[in-house]
């Protein structure tokens, strides 16, 4: 025990990632129904590109019981990505590495798969990580330029944090309400060039995936629904 206590405080993201993988083989392997997909019963672009490629790995590549292995290990590896980009968010806001690991237990226990949890479908979980990162880019930038660490106003940083926003938009329609928030908090903050280039961002990736999606279905508006 001491041992892990001394390895947590030297490598706290580590030793997190390490608990969040045991507890996602432990679900993997046990938990009943990991990877379904009933929760979605409407169309929307996610659940018809899943059982898409589900239909097709199935059919293809690896049997049902191969693709109920590798959807499983899918959603553990999303998982993952919201426990890291939760912590990095935590650390930025409390600025105590420590006190981010203990937040960030909450994912790694509970955001573990859709209908097992927080998260409550396949839309949502897959939109979170996104969503995160975009707003893990934007709060970084803000800190940098609140301690008057980065002068500059890096359009790129903001550009790219506006495409995963938008993404996540295109997911799971509910994150534009928090992309939204995002960019009337920068508005308010007064940095006007972060809040411009962060909405260019999220309009390029939600007209890019509208484009994609009219050029190779026949019929797009199978990929929409709300």
């Amino acid at each position: 025990m001491n041992r892990f206590k001394q390895f947590k405080e030297a490598h706290p993201f580590t030793s997190l990632l390490l608990i969040a993988i045991v507890v996602r083989l432990a679900v993997i392997i046990f938990y009943p129904g990991y990877g379904a997909l009933y929760e979605i019963q409407r169309p929307s672009l996610t659940r018809t590109l899943i059982t898409d490629i589900q239909s097709w790995m199935s059919n293809s590549l690896c049997g049902e019981i191969g693709l109920k292995i590798i959807s499983r290990c899918f959603y553990c590896l999303i998982s993952l990505l919201i426990v890291s980009f939760f912590y990095r968010i935590c650390d930025l806001l409390t600025n105590k590495k420590q006190t981010a690991w203990i937040l960030a237990l909450l994912p790694v226990i509970c955001c573990v798969m859709p209908s097992f949890g927080i998260i409550s479908n396949p839309n949502a979980f897959l939109a979170t990580p996104l969503m995160l990162y975009g707003g893990m880019i934007i709060l970084r930038q803000e800190v940098l330029r609140q301690a008057e660490m980065n002068s500059s106003i890096h359009r790129t940083s903001f550009f790219i944090a506006g495409l995963a926003l938008g993404l996540a938009c295109c997911i799971w329609y509910q994150c534009g309400l928090i992309a939204l928030s995002l960019l009337i908090l920068l508005y308010l903050l007064k940095n006007r060039k972060g809040t411009w280039f962060t909405l260019l961002g999220v309009l390029a990736s939600i007209i890019f995936i509208v484009a994609l999606v009219f050029l190779i279905s026949s019929n797009p508006l199978k990929y929409f629904g709300l």
